[in-house]
């Protein structure tokens, strides 16, 4: 948005492509505005992997080198020499989302540390010899920071590090095995409310080569996976099964900034053999719903060209309106709401594009070949702020937008805000929302009658009274 564009001042070559994008419903978005990025002071090898944090985007190199650059330009770019084995290669770069931990994955499957803040670099031995395929980090906290991983064989193992000056790391735990390799994990805490009182549950998702899995239950995880022992009950945790069989599939995650500018899990896209697979996680503030993983539809493929062939993308990104389906040459943008593709942009004069991800806080979808960085800025019209803010969460946000630039819709979006309020408990602030809103006046009132919140209730009659 405008207001992001002002504070990034990244060196940018003469090759700026703005494309006019299809005037669908799809959030809001108008422009995507695709930015080559100049990195040929940094990058004089080959790029392997690419992972971008709320901080900065990390690059790993041919030769074992970790370059850190920086999303705000004031502070200076950074090349890192990881130690490694005889012959060894960096394949994989896992980065919690305030980018101050970094795993580096090697070819020989040694792991080193990365501190962003003293740029340290600290043998993991606790991981050699493990296969990792798929690494999350919890992201309620910076440190200590819980870390669950996966690997080829199915093992899913969790550990606990804390940096300060020094790193301390707890033995890693084996704490499930599922029957295939896992390429792709997730976790968050939620509370839900259980027969009356508010309780902390765990939520992991892991993806394998044709199966979706959710695993939810009380911390820590040890006690969350007991139950899923019985072969039974992890049938149970399936959500989704893939038809064909990817030889690696892909599970990318969509974080929000809440108005208390704390990180939380949006949404998902799983790519399989088939097609995308994509779908929301309850909000956290929610505390009635018990399901915390909510519409999955399964968009197929869309052929390229006129030929039968199915073309599986390179690599996916999502956000909270679009899944974006990365090929070597090309980048396409399929809507969550009409199901449709929204867009089609080609990259010429570029190596094949490899790796995608999307990034909150910059509002991008950042691109890279073996040589070449872009930014893919993700523009809206102003009118359609409020669509992104109530997707996030952020209601009080939503409203300001709507009364700014779009008055006639205040009373609508008021009811939508006021039920998020209702849903998770807050009932004073929806029966003011429900004041200013379309919602009809029976329906509110039953719905304080049925959670008996007669004061409340009260509030909303009153309210009701002055408008009429």
């Amino acid at each position: 948005m405008e207001e992001e564009e002002d504070k990034m001042d990244w060196e940018s070559s003469d090759e700026e492509l703005t494309v006019n994008f299809p005037s669908i419903d799809n959030g809001g978005a108008s422009l995507l505005d695709v930015k080559p990025i100049e990195i040929k002071e940094l990058v004089k090898s080959p790029i392997q992997a690419m992972c971008v944090t709320e901080r900065c985007i990390l690059l790993a190199l041919k030769g074992n080198q970790l370059v850190w650059k920086p999303l705000d330009s004031k502070e200076n770019c950074k090349t890192l020499q990881i130690p490694s084995k005889l012959e060894s290669q960096l394949t994989a770069v896992y980065s919690d989302v305030y980018g101050i931990h970094t795993i580096v994955a090697s070819t020989r499957n040694d792991y080193h540390y990365v501190n962003a803040n003293d740029d340290i670099v600290v043998p993991l031995r606790l991981l050699d010899n493990l296969q990792i395929t798929a690494l999350a980090f919890d992201i309620s906290t910076e440190s200590p920071i819980d870390v669950l991983f996966g690997t080829s064989d199915g093992s899913l193992y969790t550990f606990t590090m804390e940096y300060d000056e020094t790193l301390i790391a707890s033995p890693c735990k084996k704490i499930f095995q599922l029957s295939q390799g896992v390429y792709g994990v997730a976790f968050s805490s939620y509370k839900c409310r259980i027969e009356g009182a508010v309780a902390e549950n765990v939520l992991v998702l892991a993806a394998t080569n044709d199966s979706l899995y959710q695993f939810v239950g009380e911390p820590p995880f040890e006690r969350l996976f007991d139950k899923y022992k019985a072969e039974a009950t992890l049938n149970k945790s399936k959500i989704t099964v893939a038809k064909g069989n990817l030889e690696r599939t892909e599970l990318k995650l969509c974080h929000t900034y809440k108005e208390d500018k704390t990180i939380e899990l949006h949404s998902f896209a799983w790519k399989t053999g088939t097609g995308i697979v994509h779908g929301k996680f309850r909000d956290r503030g929610d505390f009635t719903a018990r399901v915390l993983v909510k519409d999955m539809p399964l968009e197929p493929y869309k052929n390229r060209d006129t030929s039968e062939a199915l073309e599986i993308p390179e690599a996916i990104a999502v956000n909270e309106y679009s899944v974006y389906l990365v090929y070597a040459d090309c980048m396409i943008v399929l809507s969550k709401t009409t199901h449709e593709v929204a867009h089609t942009e080609e990259f010429r004069h570029v190596d094949p594009i490899k790796c995608g991800m999307y990034e909150a806080s910059t509002r991008s979808v950042w691109l890279c070949s073996s040589k070449k960085l872009l930014r893919v800025v993700l523009q809206s019209k102003k009118e359609n702020l409020w669509k992104q803010q109530v997707e996030a969460g952020n209601y009080i946000e939503a409203l300001k937008y709507c009364g700014e630039y779009n008055p006639k819709l205040y009373p609508k979006v008021a009811g939508l805000c006021a039920n998020a309020m209702f849903r998770s408990g807050e009932f004073t602030k929806a029966a003011n929302l429900y004041g200013k809103s379309d919602v009809n006046f029976e329906e509110v009132v039953l719905k304080f009658m049925r959670e008996g919140v007669y004061d409340e209730l009260e509030i909303y009659l009153d309210l009701s009274l002055i408008h009429i």
